[in-house]
């Protein structure tokens, strides 16, 4: 599927930082290849699943965004959902709607992200849920 996601951390309408050492840990077991010089890892999943991922830092070294692309259907998503729970992220899909876990988190979220955004359990179905709705 040539679809994108963004995951970003938000605190009283601003972006901020997301643990480096906690994208490592999660996506490390997934990495088929890397281009540390492009911020770029290719995960594979045990299904066949793959998904390009782009891990932007900001000039102070930390995690800054992660997108996500050219994924499919399956435990990619798994990973996407384990991702935002632990950066504390939202699950931000291209046509511009923002996932998030609770309604702490949507309070949380640039203004122009709250009125549209989907409050879900976040699991790997819930997100594929949600953008076959779309």
């Amino acid at each position: 599927m040539s679809y994108s996601i963004w995951l970003r951390r938000f605190d009283r309408g601003n972006t901020v930082p997301m643990d480096q050492a906690t994208f490592q840990t999660v996506t490390s077991p997934h990495v088929a290849r890397q281009e540390p010089e492009h911020n770029f890892l290719l995960l594979r999943m045990p299904d066949g699943g793959e998904a390009d991922v782009y891990a932007n830092t900001d000039p102070d070294g930390s995690l800054g965004s992660v997108m996500l692309t050219h994924f499919c259907r399956g435990l990619v998503l798994g990973v996407v959902a384990e991702l935002a729970n632990a950066l504390e992220a939202a699950v931000l899909l291209q046509e511009g709607i923002a996932l998030v876990s609770s309604a702490d988190q949507r309070a949380n979220l640039v203004p122009e992200l709250q009125q549209d955004a989907v409050i879900i359990e976040l699991s790997g179905e819930a997100i594929q849920a949600v953008i076959d709705q779309l």
